[in-house]
Protein backbone atom coordinates (compact mmCIF):
# COMPACT_ATOMS: atom_id res chain seq x y z
CA UNK A 1 0.00 0.00 0.00
CA UNK A 2 1.21 2.96 -1.08
CA UNK A 3 1.88 5.94 2.08
CA UNK A 4 2.47 9.45 2.09
CA UNK A 5 4.97 10.61 5.35
CA UNK A 6 3.87 13.99 6.80
CA UNK A 7 5.17 15.30 9.90
CA UNK A 8 7.01 11.74 10.87
CA UNK A 9 2.93 10.45 10.06
CA UNK A 10 2.06 7.68 7.44
CA UNK A 11 -0.78 7.91 5.87
CA UNK A 12 -2.66 5.26 3.83
CA UNK A 13 -3.16 6.71 0.15
CA UNK A 14 -5.41 4.54 -2.11
CA UNK A 15 -3.78 4.22 -6.08
CA UNK A 16 -6.93 5.83 -8.42
CA UNK A 17 -4.65 5.92 -11.53
CA UNK A 18 -1.34 5.78 -12.72
CA UNK A 19 -0.17 9.27 -11.12
CA UNK A 20 -3.62 9.71 -8.92
CA UNK A 21 -4.65 8.95 -5.47
CA UNK A 22 -6.59 9.46 -2.66
CA UNK A 23 -6.28 9.31 0.85
CA UNK A 24 -7.08 5.37 2.29
CA UNK A 25 -9.26 6.76 5.32
CA UNK A 26 -10.30 11.25 5.29
CA UNK A 27 -10.95 11.70 8.21
CA UNK A 28 -7.50 9.72 9.67
CA UNK A 29 -5.94 11.62 7.22
CA UNK A 30 -7.33 15.75 7.99
CA UNK A 31 -6.12 15.18 11.28
CA UNK A 32 -2.33 15.00 10.89
CA UNK A 33 -3.29 18.47 8.91
CA UNK A 34 -3.11 20.61 11.58
CA UNK A 35 -5.32 24.28 10.35
CA UNK A 36 -3.72 25.89 13.50
CA UNK A 37 0.30 25.91 11.78
CA UNK A 38 -1.58 27.34 8.52
CA UNK A 39 -3.43 29.80 10.79
CA UNK A 40 0.54 30.35 12.65
CA UNK A 41 1.88 30.39 9.21
CA UNK A 42 0.07 33.29 8.16
CA UNK A 43 0.35 35.08 11.33
CA UNK A 44 4.20 34.98 11.18
CA UNK A 45 3.87 35.90 7.42
CA UNK A 46 2.02 39.31 8.95
CA UNK A 47 4.54 39.98 11.53
CA UNK A 48 7.16 39.78 9.12
CA UNK A 49 6.35 41.90 6.26
CA UNK A 50 4.98 44.36 9.02
CA UNK A 51 8.32 44.71 10.91
CA UNK A 52 10.01 45.08 7.48
CA UNK A 53 8.22 48.11 6.81
CA UNK A 54 7.48 49.72 10.04
CA UNK A 55 11.15 50.38 9.55
CA UNK A 56 10.39 53.51 6.81
CA UNK A 57 9.48 56.81 8.18
CA UNK A 58 9.90 59.91 6.44
CA UNK A 59 8.50 63.88 7.57
CA UNK A 60 5.37 64.98 6.31
CA UNK A 61 5.37 68.37 8.00
CA UNK A 62 5.59 69.70 4.57
CA UNK A 63 2.20 68.66 3.18
CA UNK A 64 -0.86 70.76 3.79
CA UNK A 65 -3.45 68.59 1.81
CA UNK A 66 -5.51 65.53 2.85
CA UNK A 67 -7.86 63.43 0.61
CA UNK A 68 -11.27 61.95 1.56
CA UNK A 69 -11.64 58.69 -0.89
CA UNK A 70 -14.53 56.40 -1.31
CA UNK A 71 -15.21 52.99 -3.55
CA UNK A 72 -18.19 52.67 -5.49
CA UNK A 73 -19.41 50.11 -8.81
CA UNK A 74 -22.00 51.23 -10.96
CA UNK A 75 -25.05 50.99 -8.40
CA UNK A 76 -27.88 53.49 -8.74
CA UNK A 77 -28.54 53.41 -5.13
CA UNK A 78 -24.77 53.48 -3.85
CA UNK A 79 -24.42 56.58 -6.06
CA UNK A 80 -27.27 58.71 -4.59
CA UNK A 81 -25.80 57.39 -1.17
CA UNK A 82 -22.43 58.69 -2.17
CA UNK A 83 -23.46 62.16 -3.17
CA UNK A 84 -25.87 62.56 0.30
CA UNK A 85 -22.71 61.90 1.61
CA UNK A 86 -20.05 64.26 -0.52
CA UNK A 87 -23.12 66.79 0.19
CA UNK A 88 -23.07 66.38 4.16
CA UNK A 89 -19.57 67.01 4.07
CA UNK A 90 -19.46 70.53 1.81
CA UNK A 91 -22.79 71.57 3.94
CA UNK A 92 -20.57 70.75 7.17
CA UNK A 93 -17.83 72.42 6.17
CA UNK A 94 -16.35 75.78 6.42
CA UNK A 95 -12.86 75.56 4.91
CA UNK A 96 -12.26 72.33 2.42
CA UNK A 97 -9.39 74.34 0.14
CA UNK A 98 -7.19 71.69 1.53
CA UNK A 99 -9.35 68.95 1.02
CA UNK A 100 -9.79 66.72 -2.00
CA UNK A 101 -11.76 63.98 -3.48
CA UNK A 102 -10.66 60.65 -4.64
CA UNK A 103 -13.49 58.06 -5.90
CA UNK A 104 -12.12 54.32 -6.82
CA UNK A 105 -14.40 52.95 -9.20
CA UNK A 106 -14.82 49.93 -12.25
CA UNK A 107 -17.13 52.51 -14.19
CA UNK A 108 -16.23 55.96 -15.28
CA UNK A 109 -19.88 56.80 -15.27
CA UNK A 110 -19.86 56.86 -11.58
CA UNK A 111 -17.97 59.37 -11.57
CA UNK A 112 -19.42 61.73 -13.90
CA UNK A 113 -22.61 61.61 -12.52
CA UNK A 114 -21.50 62.22 -8.92
CA UNK A 115 -18.61 65.48 -10.18
CA UNK A 116 -21.47 66.69 -12.17
CA UNK A 117 -23.66 67.09 -8.83
CA UNK A 118 -20.68 68.95 -7.38
CA UNK A 119 -18.72 70.93 -9.92
CA UNK A 120 -16.92 72.97 -7.99
CA UNK A 121 -15.18 70.24 -5.66
CA UNK A 122 -11.52 68.88 -6.59
CA UNK A 123 -12.96 65.56 -7.22
CA UNK A 124 -11.07 63.02 -8.94
CA UNK A 125 -11.01 59.37 -9.78
CA UNK A 126 -8.97 56.30 -10.43
CA UNK A 127 -10.86 53.50 -12.64
CA UNK A 128 -9.58 49.57 -12.30
CA UNK A 129 -11.32 46.99 -14.66
CA UNK A 130 -15.18 46.02 -13.83
CA UNK A 131 -15.80 44.49 -10.48
CA UNK A 132 -17.64 41.30 -10.60
CA UNK A 133 -19.22 41.90 -7.73
CA UNK A 134 -19.71 43.92 -4.86
CA UNK A 135 -17.05 42.69 -2.77
CA UNK A 136 -14.50 42.83 -5.05
CA UNK A 137 -15.97 46.29 -6.31
CA UNK A 138 -15.47 47.62 -2.08
CA UNK A 139 -11.72 45.82 -2.14
CA UNK A 140 -11.12 48.16 -4.60
CA UNK A 141 -10.33 50.49 -1.46
CA UNK A 142 -6.71 48.93 -0.98
CA UNK A 143 -5.65 50.58 -3.91
CA UNK A 144 -5.52 53.94 -3.12
CA UNK A 145 -2.03 53.82 -2.59
CA UNK A 146 -2.20 53.51 -6.84
CA UNK A 147 -3.00 57.02 -7.20
CA UNK A 148 -0.46 58.83 -8.86
CA UNK A 149 -0.86 62.16 -6.76
CA UNK A 150 -1.12 60.21 -3.03
CA UNK A 151 1.80 61.28 -1.61
CA UNK A 152 0.92 64.77 -2.25
CA UNK A 153 -1.65 64.44 0.78
CA UNK A 154 -0.59 64.40 4.57
CA UNK A 155 -3.66 62.39 5.93
CA UNK A 156 -6.06 60.08 4.00
CA UNK A 157 -9.44 59.70 5.35
CA UNK A 158 -11.45 56.87 3.82
CA UNK A 159 -15.45 57.00 4.00
CA UNK A 160 -18.55 54.09 2.92
CA UNK A 161 -21.24 55.43 0.95
CA UNK A 162 -23.31 55.10 3.72
CA UNK A 163 -22.00 57.36 5.63
CA UNK A 164 -23.06 60.86 6.73
CA UNK A 165 -20.95 64.26 8.48
CA UNK A 166 -23.02 66.10 10.76
CA UNK A 167 -19.36 67.94 11.75
CA UNK A 168 -16.73 69.66 9.90
CA UNK A 169 -13.82 66.87 8.24
CA UNK A 170 -11.04 69.32 9.22
CA UNK A 171 -12.05 68.52 12.62
CA UNK A 172 -10.94 64.52 11.80
CA UNK A 173 -8.16 65.98 9.69
CA UNK A 174 -6.69 67.76 12.77
CA UNK A 175 -6.29 64.64 14.85
CA UNK A 176 -2.68 63.80 15.75
CA UNK A 177 -1.63 60.71 14.32
CA UNK A 178 0.99 58.07 13.85
CA UNK A 179 2.44 56.59 10.69
CA UNK A 180 2.11 52.92 10.35
CA UNK A 181 -0.91 53.10 11.97
CA UNK A 182 -4.64 52.81 11.20
CA UNK A 183 -7.20 54.54 13.24
CA UNK A 184 -11.30 53.01 12.87
CA UNK A 185 -14.14 51.99 15.90
CA UNK A 186 -16.43 49.45 16.20
CA UNK A 187 -20.23 49.47 16.64
CA UNK A 188 -21.43 49.86 20.49
CA UNK A 189 -21.56 46.95 22.61
CA UNK A 190 -18.81 44.79 20.29
CA UNK A 191 -16.91 43.10 22.76
CA UNK A 192 -12.86 41.64 22.19
CA UNK A 193 -13.92 38.40 21.61
CA UNK A 194 -15.15 39.18 18.41
CA UNK A 195 -11.36 39.63 17.06
CA UNK A 196 -12.05 35.69 16.05
CA UNK A 197 -15.26 36.23 14.23
CA UNK A 198 -14.77 35.78 9.97
CA UNK A 199 -15.59 39.67 10.01
CA UNK A 200 -12.62 40.30 11.53
CA UNK A 201 -10.31 37.93 11.16
CA UNK A 202 -8.81 35.30 8.51
CA UNK A 203 -6.99 33.05 11.68
CA UNK A 204 -8.10 33.08 14.66
CA UNK A 205 -5.66 34.35 17.59
CA UNK A 206 -4.81 32.53 21.14
CA UNK A 207 -6.47 33.51 23.82
CA UNK A 208 -3.37 35.07 24.98
CA UNK A 209 -2.97 37.13 21.89
CA UNK A 210 -6.82 38.17 22.74
CA UNK A 211 -5.66 39.05 26.44
CA UNK A 212 -3.00 41.28 25.07
CA UNK A 213 -5.36 43.07 22.61
CA UNK A 214 -7.83 43.91 25.14
CA UNK A 215 -5.27 44.90 28.06
CA UNK A 216 -4.30 47.54 24.83
CA UNK A 217 -7.31 48.71 23.96
CA UNK A 218 -7.31 47.44 20.40
CA UNK A 219 -10.90 46.58 19.38
CA UNK A 220 -11.90 44.73 16.14
CA UNK A 221 -12.82 47.39 13.89
CA UNK A 222 -15.29 48.54 10.77
CA UNK A 223 -13.62 48.87 7.65
CA UNK A 224 -16.60 51.42 6.64
CA UNK A 225 -14.35 54.43 8.05
CA UNK A 226 -10.60 54.74 8.84
CA UNK A 227 -7.64 57.20 9.09
CA UNK A 228 -4.13 57.19 8.11
CA UNK A 229 -1.19 59.10 7.29
CA UNK A 230 0.16 59.02 3.47
CA UNK A 231 3.53 57.21 3.69
CA UNK A 232 5.33 55.54 2.11
CA UNK A 233 4.83 52.86 5.52
CA UNK A 234 1.65 52.80 5.00
CA UNK A 235 1.09 52.57 1.19
CA UNK A 236 4.06 49.41 1.70
CA UNK A 237 1.21 48.11 4.03
CA UNK A 238 -1.74 47.92 1.63
CA UNK A 239 0.54 46.49 -0.73
CA UNK A 240 1.42 43.73 1.78
CA UNK A 241 -2.25 42.99 2.44
CA UNK A 242 -3.30 42.69 -1.33
CA UNK A 243 -0.46 40.27 -1.16
CA UNK A 244 -2.02 38.16 1.61
CA UNK A 245 -5.50 38.99 0.04
CA UNK A 246 -4.24 36.90 -3.04
CA UNK A 247 -2.78 34.28 -1.32
CA UNK A 248 -6.06 33.46 0.60
CA UNK A 249 -8.20 31.17 -0.56
CA UNK A 250 -11.01 30.93 2.21
CA UNK A 251 -13.94 32.89 3.27
CA UNK A 252 -13.65 36.15 3.88
CA UNK A 253 -15.82 39.37 4.64
CA UNK A 254 -14.64 41.96 2.40
CA UNK A 255 -11.12 43.58 2.97
CA UNK A 256 -12.31 44.23 6.60
CA UNK A 257 -11.27 40.80 7.27
CA UNK A 258 -7.62 41.20 6.28
CA UNK A 259 -7.25 45.14 7.45
CA UNK A 260 -8.41 43.68 11.02
CA UNK A 261 -5.56 40.48 10.89
CA UNK A 262 -2.87 42.60 9.65
CA UNK A 263 -3.21 46.02 11.89
CA UNK A 264 -4.67 44.27 15.06
CA UNK A 265 -2.07 41.11 14.87
CA UNK A 266 0.37 43.88 14.90
CA UNK A 267 -0.64 46.01 17.44
CA UNK A 268 -0.97 48.76 15.04
CA UNK A 269 -4.86 49.45 15.03
CA UNK A 270 -6.13 52.52 17.17
CA UNK A 271 -10.01 51.80 17.92
CA UNK A 272 -10.48 54.85 20.27
CA UNK A 273 -9.70 58.14 19.12
CA UNK A 274 -12.35 58.21 16.14
CA UNK A 275 -14.96 57.03 19.08
CA UNK A 276 -15.89 60.35 19.70
CA UNK A 277 -16.88 61.33 15.49
CA UNK A 278 -18.63 58.57 14.81
CA UNK A 279 -21.18 56.15 15.28
CA UNK A 280 -21.66 52.89 14.01
CA UNK A 281 -25.78 51.67 13.37
CA UNK A 282 -26.71 48.60 12.10
CA UNK A 283 -29.89 49.55 10.50
CA UNK A 284 -30.38 46.08 8.94
CA UNK A 285 -30.60 44.43 12.45
CA UNK A 286 -33.60 46.70 13.98
CA UNK A 287 -36.42 48.78 12.65
CA UNK A 288 -35.46 52.17 11.85
CA UNK A 289 -38.16 53.90 13.68
CA UNK A 290 -36.76 52.57 16.89
CA UNK A 291 -33.21 53.59 16.08
CA UNK A 292 -32.01 56.44 18.50
CA UNK A 293 -29.48 58.66 16.70
CA UNK A 294 -26.27 60.63 18.07
CA UNK A 295 -26.25 63.50 15.75
CA UNK A 296 -23.75 65.20 17.19
CA UNK A 297 -21.38 62.53 15.56
CA UNK A 298 -20.99 61.85 11.95
CA UNK A 299 -23.24 58.49 11.56
CA UNK A 300 -22.45 55.47 9.39
CA UNK A 301 -25.72 53.35 9.14
CA UNK A 302 -23.93 50.16 8.26
CA UNK A 303 -25.86 46.77 7.76
CA UNK A 304 -26.57 44.98 4.21
CA UNK A 305 -23.86 45.76 2.52
CA UNK A 306 -24.42 45.88 -1.41
CA UNK A 307 -27.76 46.88 -0.76
CA UNK A 308 -28.17 50.55 -0.92
CA UNK A 309 -32.65 50.76 -0.92
CA UNK A 310 -33.06 50.44 3.04
CA UNK A 311 -30.08 52.75 3.56
CA UNK A 312 -31.54 54.97 1.22
CA UNK A 313 -34.93 54.69 3.02
CA UNK A 314 -33.24 55.48 5.94
CA UNK A 315 -31.09 58.64 5.02
CA UNK A 316 -34.17 60.17 3.38
CA UNK A 317 -35.96 59.78 7.24
CA UNK A 318 -33.62 60.82 9.46
CA UNK A 319 -31.21 63.33 7.43
CA UNK A 320 -33.68 64.65 5.04
CA UNK A 321 -31.82 67.58 4.13
CA UNK A 322 -28.51 65.33 3.09
CA UNK A 323 -31.04 63.71 0.76
CA UNK A 324 -32.41 66.77 -1.15
CA UNK A 325 -29.17 66.87 -3.04
CA UNK A 326 -30.93 64.15 -5.02
CA UNK A 327 -34.43 66.55 -6.06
Amino acid sequence: MPILVYKKNKIGLRKLDEDLFEFKNDSNAISYFDAKTEQDDLLNLCSCLFKVVSEFNFSLDSRKRNLVYFTVGYSKEYIDLLKCCIFSIVFNCKDLSNVDFLLITDDKQSFDEVSKTFPDLNLNCLVFPKAKDGVEASMNKLKVFEYKNIFKYKKILFLDADIVLNNDVNQIFNLDIQDHKIYSLTHEGCGYEVHNSKYHNITRYTKEKINRLTKLKIKPFNAGQFLMLSSVGMARHFTNIKYITDLWQKDYFFEQSFLNTYFNYNEAANTSLLEDYFSIYYIAQHKIESLKLDKSKNIHYAGDPCNGSTKLEFLKSEFPNYYGVLA
